[in-house]
């Protein structure tokens, strides 16, 4: 663990807790993930993919994945019933292509660290001055 600068009010131990509880949320180890179904029938899968691609790049800690529905092996959730459809954390946010601005604030909000890692707010022990 790298050493943290001390943060008033919170002890050693805490610091610690925190810490561990931002770094195993899963945008830290690139478990958001991405997966886009497509197949050759489709026609806009090609969309698709590219889309896929575009977000990979612009979010290197976004695991993106790409199922062929037509290659031997693919599994298909129960859940994607039409192609393209784009899933996020296991999560259908797209039956379709999605508009690039909707795609890219759901997986900003997949990204960011929510403020529940941090627990409930802590009461300043200090009363306030009057």
């Amino acid at each position: 663990m790298p050493v943290l600068a001390n943060v008033s009010g919170i002890t050693d131990g805490e610091q610690r807790a925190l810490y561990h509880q931002v770094m195993n949320k899963p945008h830290v180890h690139g478990l958001v993930r991405l997966d886009v179904y497509v197949a050759a029938h489709c026609q806009q899968c090609a969309d698709a993919r590219e889309l896929a691609q575009d977000m990979a790049s612009e979010f290197p800690s976004l695991q993106v994945r790409i199922v062929d529905l037509d290659q031997p092996g693919a599994e298909r959730p129960a859940a994607v019933f039409a192609v393209p459809t784009f899933v996020l954390n296991q999560k259908i946010v797209s039956l379709g292509t999605p508009f690039r601005q909707d795609l890219v604030r759901d997986i900003r909000l997949a990204l960011e660290v929510k403020p529940e890692v941090f627990g409930e707010p802590r009461k300043n022990p200090i009363p306030a001055q009057e």
